[in-house]
């Protein structure tokens, strides 16, 4: 429990790695994203602000190097990272 504020924490498994990827110049934000729904691995595609424009969610245990060949195929550059547990507040 954190404090006494009624909630929990908790803590899961949660094998995903996350790619930060910089499209191709001039690149329809709707149809990269649909491009990038395609991959088994991929779960989420989300466009942000910043440095990098869009955000892909996927599944480690499902072909990680091959997501990783597909979006390097469908971007100018990425950059990637594993996220091994994922933390959670729950209401009492």
């Amino acid at each position: 429990m954190s404090g006494n504020t009624g909630i929990r924490i908790s803590r899961s498994a949660a094998q995903y790695s996350f790619f930060f990827l910089k499209p191709k110049e001039n690149a329809d934000a709707n149809r990269y994203a649909e491009e990038l729904m395609k991959h088994q691995s991929v779960e989420q595609v989300m466009l942000v602000s910043g440095e990098y424009g869009f955000i892909v969610k996927s599944r480690i245990d499902k072909n990680p190097e091959g997501v990783e060949s597909f979006v390097s195929q469908l971007s100018r550059d990425f950059r990637k990272t594993v996220c091994h547990y994922q933390y959670a507040k729950r209401r009492k």
